[in-house]
Protein backbone atom coordinates (compact mmCIF):
# COMPACT_ATOMS: atom_id res chain seq x y z
CA UNK A 1 0.00 0.00 0.00
CA UNK A 2 2.04 3.39 -1.34
CA UNK A 3 1.45 7.08 0.53
CA UNK A 4 -1.88 7.78 -1.69
CA UNK A 5 -3.84 4.42 -0.59
CA UNK A 6 -3.86 5.04 3.03
CA UNK A 7 -7.48 4.38 3.96
CA UNK A 8 -9.47 7.46 4.67
CA UNK A 9 -11.73 7.80 8.09
CA UNK A 10 -14.02 10.22 7.05
CA UNK A 11 -13.71 10.59 3.10
CA UNK A 12 -10.90 11.62 0.90
CA UNK A 13 -7.47 11.95 2.94
CA UNK A 14 -6.10 15.77 2.28
CA UNK A 15 -2.94 15.83 4.82
CA UNK A 16 -1.72 18.94 5.68
CA UNK A 17 1.82 19.73 3.43
CA UNK A 18 4.03 18.17 5.45
CA UNK A 19 6.54 20.48 3.24
CA UNK A 20 5.55 23.88 5.40
CA UNK A 21 5.97 22.45 8.40
CA UNK A 22 9.45 21.06 7.76
CA UNK A 23 10.37 24.68 6.20
CA UNK A 24 8.35 25.73 9.71
CA UNK A 25 11.17 23.92 11.42
CA UNK A 26 14.12 25.26 9.28
CA UNK A 27 12.94 29.22 9.57
CA UNK A 28 13.46 29.03 13.42
CA UNK A 29 16.94 27.44 12.63
CA UNK A 30 18.64 30.75 13.72
CA UNK A 31 17.00 30.88 17.01
CA UNK A 32 17.85 26.76 17.36
CA UNK A 33 21.16 27.35 16.49
CA UNK A 34 21.67 30.11 19.44
CA UNK A 35 20.29 27.69 21.85
CA UNK A 36 22.27 24.64 21.00
CA UNK A 37 25.22 27.28 20.67
CA UNK A 38 24.74 28.24 23.89
CA UNK A 39 24.34 24.84 25.55
CA UNK A 40 27.66 24.24 24.13
CA UNK A 41 29.87 26.75 25.24
CA UNK A 42 27.86 25.84 28.60
CA UNK A 43 28.82 22.50 28.42
CA UNK A 44 32.78 23.68 27.06
CA UNK A 45 33.31 25.57 29.90
CA UNK A 46 32.48 22.97 32.58
CA UNK A 47 34.18 20.31 30.48
CA UNK A 48 37.18 22.57 30.21
CA UNK A 49 37.21 23.57 33.89
CA UNK A 50 36.60 20.11 35.68
CA UNK A 51 38.18 17.79 33.93
CA UNK A 52 37.07 14.23 32.86
CA UNK A 53 37.45 12.94 36.43
CA UNK A 54 35.67 16.21 37.90
CA UNK A 55 33.23 16.12 35.20
CA UNK A 56 32.12 13.12 35.88
CA UNK A 57 31.39 14.42 39.23
CA UNK A 58 28.89 16.70 38.17
CA UNK A 59 27.35 14.47 35.25
CA UNK A 60 26.65 11.21 37.70
CA UNK A 61 24.30 12.89 39.93
CA UNK A 62 22.77 14.83 37.72
CA UNK A 63 22.00 12.01 35.42
CA UNK A 64 20.80 10.38 37.95
CA UNK A 65 18.16 13.11 38.45
CA UNK A 66 17.26 13.46 35.03
CA UNK A 67 16.67 9.58 34.82
CA UNK A 68 14.38 9.97 38.07
CA UNK A 69 12.52 12.71 36.52
CA UNK A 70 11.67 10.29 33.92
CA UNK A 71 10.98 7.39 35.97
CA UNK A 72 8.55 9.62 37.69
CA UNK A 73 6.73 12.09 35.40
CA UNK A 74 4.40 9.26 33.85
CA UNK A 75 4.36 10.63 29.88
CA UNK A 76 1.31 12.21 30.76
CA UNK A 77 1.59 14.94 28.36
CA UNK A 78 2.03 12.72 25.37
CA UNK A 79 -1.15 10.72 27.04
CA UNK A 80 -2.97 14.18 27.30
CA UNK A 81 -2.07 14.35 23.51
CA UNK A 82 -3.99 11.07 23.08
CA UNK A 83 -6.87 12.18 24.45
CA UNK A 84 -6.94 15.39 22.51
CA UNK A 85 -6.38 13.37 19.26
CA UNK A 86 -9.47 11.30 20.16
CA UNK A 87 -11.54 13.63 21.23
CA UNK A 88 -11.59 12.19 24.42
CA UNK A 89 -11.29 15.91 26.56
CA UNK A 90 -11.01 18.85 26.13
CA UNK A 91 -7.70 21.28 25.78
CA UNK A 92 -8.97 23.43 28.92
CA UNK A 93 -9.74 20.20 31.52
CA UNK A 94 -6.30 18.31 29.92
CA UNK A 95 -4.10 21.56 30.97
CA UNK A 96 -5.46 21.81 34.59
CA UNK A 97 -5.49 18.21 35.17
CA UNK A 98 -1.30 18.39 33.81
CA UNK A 99 -1.01 21.44 36.34
CA UNK A 100 -2.38 19.01 39.37
CA UNK A 101 -0.24 16.35 38.03
CA UNK A 102 3.07 18.58 38.08
CA UNK A 103 3.02 19.55 41.69
CA UNK A 104 2.11 15.90 42.65
CA UNK A 105 4.71 14.58 40.48
CA UNK A 106 7.27 16.94 40.90
CA UNK A 107 6.78 16.01 44.94
CA UNK A 108 7.47 12.47 44.29
CA UNK A 109 9.89 12.42 41.77
CA UNK A 110 11.67 14.42 44.65
CA UNK A 111 11.49 12.21 47.09
CA UNK A 112 12.58 9.44 45.01
CA UNK A 113 15.86 10.93 43.98
CA UNK A 114 16.83 11.02 47.55
CA UNK A 115 16.00 7.47 47.88
CA UNK A 116 18.32 6.38 45.18
CA UNK A 117 20.91 8.95 46.33
CA UNK A 118 21.12 7.27 49.18
CA UNK A 119 21.08 3.72 48.10
CA UNK A 120 23.56 4.58 45.52
CA UNK A 121 26.13 6.76 48.03
CA UNK A 122 29.58 5.25 48.08
CA UNK A 123 29.33 3.41 44.58
CA UNK A 124 27.28 5.47 41.27
CA UNK A 125 27.61 9.05 43.40
CA UNK A 126 30.28 8.03 45.78
CA UNK A 127 32.32 11.67 44.93
CA UNK A 128 29.01 13.36 44.99
CA UNK A 129 28.68 15.86 48.60
CA UNK A 130 25.68 16.32 49.96
CA UNK A 131 25.52 20.12 48.34
CA UNK A 132 25.80 18.78 44.94
CA UNK A 133 22.98 16.28 45.48
CA UNK A 134 20.51 18.48 46.84
CA UNK A 135 21.36 21.36 43.58
CA UNK A 136 20.57 17.70 41.36
CA UNK A 137 17.48 17.40 43.29
CA UNK A 138 16.31 21.16 42.95
CA UNK A 139 16.56 20.16 39.00
CA UNK A 140 13.85 17.70 38.72
CA UNK A 141 10.55 20.33 39.53
CA UNK A 142 11.43 22.58 36.62
CA UNK A 143 12.08 19.83 34.31
CA UNK A 144 8.58 18.65 35.22
CA UNK A 145 7.07 22.16 34.91
CA UNK A 146 8.93 22.94 31.61
CA UNK A 147 7.30 19.17 29.85
CA UNK A 148 4.12 19.82 30.74
CA UNK A 149 4.02 23.01 28.87
CA UNK A 150 6.04 22.01 26.14
CA UNK A 151 3.85 19.78 25.15
CA UNK A 152 0.66 22.14 25.65
CA UNK A 153 2.42 24.71 23.52
CA UNK A 154 3.39 22.12 20.86
CA UNK A 155 -0.11 21.15 20.44
CA UNK A 156 -1.65 24.61 20.32
CA UNK A 157 0.14 25.59 17.64
CA UNK A 158 2.67 27.68 19.37
CA UNK A 159 6.20 26.44 18.14
CA UNK A 160 8.04 29.57 17.33
CA UNK A 161 7.66 30.39 21.12
CA UNK A 162 8.40 27.48 22.95
CA UNK A 163 11.72 28.05 20.72
CA UNK A 164 12.54 31.59 21.63
CA UNK A 165 11.96 30.81 25.56
CA UNK A 166 14.33 27.61 24.91
CA UNK A 167 16.90 29.85 23.31
CA UNK A 168 16.66 32.18 26.62
CA UNK A 169 17.21 29.41 29.10
CA UNK A 170 19.84 28.35 26.84
CA UNK A 171 21.72 31.75 26.66
CA UNK A 172 21.10 32.19 30.33
CA UNK A 173 22.73 28.93 31.55
CA UNK A 174 25.81 30.11 29.28
CA UNK A 175 25.98 33.52 30.85
CA UNK A 176 25.45 32.03 33.76
CA UNK A 177 28.49 29.52 33.80
CA UNK A 178 30.91 31.82 32.34
CA UNK A 179 30.04 34.22 35.07
CA UNK A 180 30.55 31.96 37.43
CA UNK A 181 34.20 30.34 35.98
CA UNK A 182 35.54 34.57 35.46
CA UNK A 183 34.58 35.00 38.72
CA UNK A 184 35.40 32.15 41.03
CA UNK A 185 36.02 29.73 39.25
CA UNK A 186 33.71 26.20 38.31
CA UNK A 187 33.13 23.54 40.50
CA UNK A 188 30.84 20.72 39.91
CA UNK A 189 28.76 22.51 42.43
CA UNK A 190 28.17 25.79 40.81
CA UNK A 191 27.91 23.72 37.18
CA UNK A 192 24.83 22.16 38.61
CA UNK A 193 23.76 25.28 40.28
CA UNK A 194 23.54 27.02 37.23
CA UNK A 195 21.68 24.50 35.78
CA UNK A 196 18.88 25.12 38.42
CA UNK A 197 18.60 28.36 37.34
CA UNK A 198 18.26 28.16 34.08
CA UNK A 199 15.94 25.42 34.26
CA UNK A 200 13.34 27.55 36.71
CA UNK A 201 13.88 30.76 34.07
CA UNK A 202 12.56 28.43 31.74
CA UNK A 203 9.98 26.57 33.29
CA UNK A 204 8.36 30.21 34.34
CA UNK A 205 8.63 31.47 30.74
CA UNK A 206 6.64 28.16 29.15
CA UNK A 207 4.32 28.11 32.39
CA UNK A 208 3.34 32.10 31.32
CA UNK A 209 2.98 31.27 27.56
CA UNK A 210 1.08 28.62 28.25
CA UNK A 211 -1.64 31.15 29.84
CA UNK A 212 -1.77 33.61 27.78
CA UNK A 213 -1.89 30.87 24.97
CA UNK A 214 -5.41 29.57 26.27
CA UNK A 215 -6.05 31.68 29.40
CA UNK A 216 -4.59 31.87 33.20
CA UNK A 217 -7.52 29.97 33.81
CA UNK A 218 -6.48 26.81 32.34
CA UNK A 219 -3.42 27.06 34.99
CA UNK A 220 -5.46 26.27 37.82
CA UNK A 221 -5.03 22.95 39.09
CA UNK A 222 -8.52 20.51 39.51
CA UNK A 223 -9.16 17.24 40.50
CA UNK A 224 -11.61 16.51 37.85
CA UNK A 225 -11.33 12.40 37.85
CA UNK A 226 -13.12 12.18 34.22
CA UNK A 227 -9.91 13.49 32.91
CA UNK A 228 -7.36 12.25 35.41
CA UNK A 229 -8.46 8.52 35.44
CA UNK A 230 -7.87 8.10 31.77
CA UNK A 231 -5.25 10.27 31.79
CA UNK A 232 -3.42 8.17 34.46
CA UNK A 233 -4.64 5.17 32.82
CA UNK A 234 -2.79 6.04 29.11
CA UNK A 235 0.12 7.60 30.77
CA UNK A 236 1.12 4.46 32.62
CA UNK A 237 0.45 2.49 29.45
CA UNK A 238 3.18 5.18 27.63
CA UNK A 239 5.64 5.73 30.55
CA UNK A 240 7.18 1.83 30.09
CA UNK A 241 8.03 3.11 26.19
CA UNK A 242 8.97 6.51 27.49
CA UNK A 243 11.47 5.54 30.24
CA UNK A 244 13.19 2.98 27.99
CA UNK A 245 14.18 5.01 25.07
CA UNK A 246 15.38 7.68 27.70
CA UNK A 247 17.62 5.01 29.61
CA UNK A 248 18.70 3.57 26.17
CA UNK A 249 21.09 6.82 26.24
CA UNK A 250 21.23 7.37 29.84
CA UNK A 251 21.09 4.60 31.81
CA UNK A 252 24.57 3.76 30.03
CA UNK A 253 26.36 6.69 32.83
CA UNK A 254 25.02 4.62 35.24
CA UNK A 255 26.63 1.23 34.33
CA UNK A 256 29.79 2.71 33.37
CA UNK A 257 30.18 4.08 36.69
CA UNK A 258 30.36 0.78 37.96
CA UNK A 259 32.17 -1.12 35.18
CA UNK A 260 34.86 1.31 34.45
CA UNK A 261 36.58 4.10 35.97
CA UNK A 262 36.12 7.81 36.53
CA UNK A 263 37.88 8.80 33.80
CA UNK A 264 35.85 6.67 31.21
CA UNK A 265 32.53 8.25 32.29
CA UNK A 266 33.92 11.45 31.90
CA UNK A 267 34.89 11.12 28.30
CA UNK A 268 31.66 9.85 28.00
CA UNK A 269 29.22 12.44 29.27
CA UNK A 270 31.67 14.42 26.96
CA UNK A 271 30.73 12.24 24.24
CA UNK A 272 27.07 12.29 25.17
CA UNK A 273 26.94 15.77 25.53
CA UNK A 274 28.15 16.37 21.93
CA UNK A 275 26.22 13.83 20.15
CA UNK A 276 23.22 15.48 21.74
CA UNK A 277 23.58 18.24 19.31
CA UNK A 278 22.28 15.69 16.56
CA UNK A 279 19.09 14.87 18.94
CA UNK A 280 18.33 18.50 19.22
CA UNK A 281 17.99 18.99 15.14
CA UNK A 282 16.22 15.63 14.83
CA UNK A 283 14.13 16.71 18.10
CA UNK A 284 13.62 20.47 16.56
CA UNK A 285 12.45 19.45 13.30
CA UNK A 286 9.94 16.66 14.83
CA UNK A 287 8.38 19.26 17.43
CA UNK A 288 7.13 21.32 13.61
CA UNK A 289 4.92 18.25 13.19
CA UNK A 290 3.45 17.77 16.89
CA UNK A 291 0.39 19.87 15.83
CA UNK A 292 -0.97 18.50 12.80
CA UNK A 293 -0.19 14.89 13.74
CA UNK A 294 -2.21 15.44 17.10
CA UNK A 295 -5.28 17.48 15.16
CA UNK A 296 -5.85 15.98 12.06
CA UNK A 297 -7.94 12.52 11.16
CA UNK A 298 -5.73 9.72 11.78
CA UNK A 299 -5.71 8.59 8.17
CA UNK A 300 -4.57 12.21 7.09
CA UNK A 301 -1.73 12.47 10.25
CA UNK A 302 -0.81 8.92 8.64
CA UNK A 303 0.04 10.16 5.45
CA UNK A 304 1.30 13.68 7.29
CA UNK A 305 3.82 11.72 9.22
CA UNK A 306 5.29 9.88 6.50
CA UNK A 307 5.95 12.43 3.83
CA UNK A 308 7.08 14.54 6.95
CA UNK A 309 10.08 11.64 8.26
CA UNK A 310 11.08 11.59 4.09
CA UNK A 311 11.67 15.09 4.24
CA UNK A 312 12.83 15.65 7.43
CA UNK A 313 15.96 12.55 7.65
CA UNK A 314 18.58 13.55 5.05
CA UNK A 315 18.25 17.08 7.05
CA UNK A 316 19.17 15.14 9.87
CA UNK A 317 21.77 12.78 8.27
CA UNK A 318 23.60 16.04 6.90
CA UNK A 319 23.74 17.40 10.51
CA UNK A 320 25.24 14.15 11.85
CA UNK A 321 27.64 13.47 8.58
CA UNK A 322 29.14 17.41 9.21
CA UNK A 323 29.17 16.32 13.61
CA UNK A 324 30.86 13.55 12.74
CA UNK A 325 33.29 15.40 10.49
CA UNK A 326 34.10 17.66 12.74
CA UNK A 327 34.79 15.66 15.78
CA UNK A 328 38.05 15.16 15.33
CA UNK A 329 39.65 18.88 15.04
CA UNK A 330 36.81 20.11 17.13
CA UNK A 331 37.33 18.02 20.51
CA UNK A 332 40.77 18.39 20.61
CA UNK A 333 41.01 22.36 19.85
CA UNK A 334 38.06 22.99 22.09
CA UNK A 335 38.41 20.20 25.11
CA UNK A 336 42.36 19.63 24.65
CA UNK A 337 44.02 16.39 23.89
CA UNK A 338 42.98 14.65 27.30
CA UNK A 339 39.72 14.79 25.69
CA UNK A 340 41.05 12.76 22.83
CA UNK A 341 39.61 9.60 23.36
CA UNK A 342 36.19 11.03 24.00
CA UNK A 343 36.34 10.77 19.70
CA UNK A 344 35.05 7.93 18.49
CA UNK A 345 32.38 7.27 21.24
CA UNK A 346 31.27 11.24 19.86
CA UNK A 347 31.10 9.99 16.17
CA UNK A 348 29.09 6.71 17.44
CA UNK A 349 26.45 8.59 19.58
CA UNK A 350 26.07 10.69 17.06
CA UNK A 351 24.92 8.18 13.96
CA UNK A 352 22.82 6.71 17.30
CA UNK A 353 20.34 9.55 18.05
CA UNK A 354 20.06 9.87 14.41
CA UNK A 355 17.67 7.43 14.60
CA UNK A 356 15.21 10.25 15.81
CA UNK A 357 14.89 10.95 12.28
CA UNK A 358 12.52 8.31 12.24
CA UNK A 359 11.59 7.97 15.79
CA UNK A 360 10.57 11.15 16.68
CA UNK A 361 7.61 11.89 14.09
CA UNK A 362 6.62 8.05 14.24
CA UNK A 363 6.62 8.16 17.89
CA UNK A 364 4.39 11.13 18.47
CA UNK A 365 1.87 9.67 15.70
CA UNK A 366 1.93 6.13 16.51
CA UNK A 367 0.96 7.34 20.36
CA UNK A 368 -2.67 8.08 19.48
CA UNK A 369 -3.11 5.28 16.91
CA UNK A 370 -2.00 2.16 17.97
CA UNK A 371 -2.37 0.23 21.43
CA UNK A 372 0.32 2.17 24.36
CA UNK A 373 1.73 -1.11 25.09
CA UNK A 374 2.63 -1.88 21.92
CA UNK A 375 4.64 1.01 21.97
CA UNK A 376 6.15 0.45 25.31
CA UNK A 377 7.56 -3.37 23.88
CA UNK A 378 9.06 -1.94 20.84
CA UNK A 379 11.26 0.60 23.66
CA UNK A 380 11.32 -2.49 25.78
CA UNK A 381 13.48 -4.47 23.50
CA UNK A 382 15.38 -1.60 22.21
CA UNK A 383 16.54 -1.40 26.14
CA UNK A 384 16.82 -4.32 26.80
CA UNK A 385 19.16 -4.70 24.06
CA UNK A 386 21.44 -1.72 24.57
CA UNK A 387 21.74 -2.61 28.19
CA UNK A 388 23.77 -6.16 27.60
CA UNK A 389 25.49 -4.54 24.48
CA UNK A 390 27.00 -2.16 27.60
CA UNK A 391 27.52 -4.75 29.31
CA UNK A 392 29.76 -7.08 26.87
CA UNK A 393 31.15 -3.80 25.42
CA UNK A 394 32.09 -1.20 28.08
CA UNK A 395 35.02 -3.86 29.87
CA UNK A 396 37.12 -3.93 26.29
CA UNK A 397 36.48 -0.29 24.97
CA UNK A 398 35.19 1.94 27.64
CA UNK A 399 33.31 4.72 26.14
CA UNK A 400 32.94 4.08 22.46
CA UNK A 401 31.41 0.22 23.47
CA UNK A 402 28.63 2.48 25.56
CA UNK A 403 28.55 4.25 22.43
CA UNK A 404 28.38 0.83 19.57
CA UNK A 405 25.49 -0.51 22.27
CA UNK A 406 23.08 3.47 22.12
CA UNK A 407 23.65 2.91 18.23
CA UNK A 408 22.15 -0.78 18.25
CA UNK A 409 19.14 0.44 20.69
CA UNK A 410 18.36 3.59 18.83
CA UNK A 411 18.29 1.80 15.32
CA UNK A 412 16.58 -1.35 16.72
CA UNK A 413 13.89 0.98 17.64
CA UNK A 414 13.81 3.19 14.55
CA UNK A 415 13.21 -0.21 12.70
CA UNK A 416 10.67 -1.68 15.54
CA UNK A 417 8.62 1.91 14.55
CA UNK A 418 8.40 1.48 11.15
CA UNK A 419 7.30 -2.21 11.32
CA UNK A 420 4.63 -1.13 13.48
CA UNK A 421 3.79 1.57 10.87
CA UNK A 422 3.50 -0.81 8.06
CA UNK A 423 1.49 -3.21 9.97
CA UNK A 424 -1.06 -0.37 10.91
CA UNK A 425 -0.93 2.14 8.33
CA UNK A 426 0.42 0.34 5.19
CA UNK A 427 3.35 2.54 5.07
CA UNK A 428 6.88 1.38 5.92
CA UNK A 429 10.90 2.25 4.88
CA UNK A 430 10.42 2.39 1.40
CA UNK A 431 7.61 4.74 1.77
CA UNK A 432 9.56 6.87 4.27
CA UNK A 433 13.33 6.71 3.64
CA UNK A 434 13.58 7.46 0.28
CA UNK A 435 15.37 10.70 -1.35
CA UNK A 436 13.44 13.91 -1.68
CA UNK A 437 11.05 14.35 -4.33
CA UNK A 438 11.37 17.09 -6.99
CA UNK A 439 8.43 18.97 -5.15
CA UNK A 440 10.02 18.33 -1.56
CA UNK A 441 10.85 21.59 0.33
CA UNK A 442 14.10 19.84 1.35
CA UNK A 443 14.90 18.91 -1.98
CA UNK A 444 15.36 22.53 -3.19
CA UNK A 445 17.31 22.85 -0.17
CA UNK A 446 20.20 20.10 -1.49
CA UNK A 447 19.82 21.69 -4.97
CA UNK A 448 20.69 25.23 -4.28
CA UNK A 449 23.66 23.73 -1.53
CA UNK A 450 25.04 21.00 -4.63
CA UNK A 451 25.05 24.50 -7.05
Amino acid sequence: MTLRELPPVDGTVVPPDSGDAVVAGLRLLPLRLVQYASLFVAGWLVARALGPSGRAAYALPTTLASSVFVLVHLTVTEAGGRLLARQTASMESIVRALCTLSIALSAGASVVFLLFARLLEGAVISDAADTIVLLSLATIPPAVVAQMATGILLRSDRLATFVRISMMAAVAQAAIVAALDVAVGLTPELAVAALVVSGVIGATSLTIAVGRTLGARTLLPALDLDVLRPLLRVSLQLHAGTLAMFLTLRIDLLVMAVLTSDEEVGLYSLAVTLGELALFAAVALAQAATHHQTHESEASAATFTATFVRQSWPIIVGFSLMLSLAAWPGVRLLYGTEWGPAVPAVVVLTWSVAALAVTGPLTVFLTRSVAPLKMAGAAAVALVANVTLVVLLVPPLGATGAALASLGGYWLYAGTLMQIMHRHHGVGAREMLVRPRRGDPVFRIFARVRR
